[in-house]
């Protein structure tokens, strides 16, 4: 993750730690994937063995976890750090991505 926002410069890492609640978002984001998984392989399938419950649910988990990574500090910033995109500061910045040519 960038240290500051490649479009307005904002800062994304606000203090040591501040991360850590990212941790709880991530289990959230985790559990709602298990969740969506068995449903569907109840509803589809159907199974009477557990372990099938458990070879449909974990390997996404584990494909998924870069991106779960990320999206999670991405969603406990934006709830917790206060940082807002201002539009017309991201014209202004000379790293932004858009400026280069």
């Amino acid at each position: 993750m960038h240290k500051n926002c490649p479009k307005c410069g904002g800062n994304l890492s606000p203090e040591p730690g501040f991360y850590f609640g990212a941790s709880y978002v991530s289990y959230g984001v985790n559990v709602a994937i298990m969740i969506a998984f068995f449903v569907a392989t109840y509803v589809l399938y159907d199974p009477k063995e557990v372990w099938v419950y458990f070879l449909v649910i974990f390997p996404p988990i584990f494909i998924l976890l870069p991106v779960n990574f990320r999206i999670s500090r991405s969603i406990y910033l934006h709830l917790f750090g206060g940082v807002d995109y201002d539009p017309d500061l991201a014209k202004q910045n000379p790293t932004s991505n858009e400026n280069k040519a």
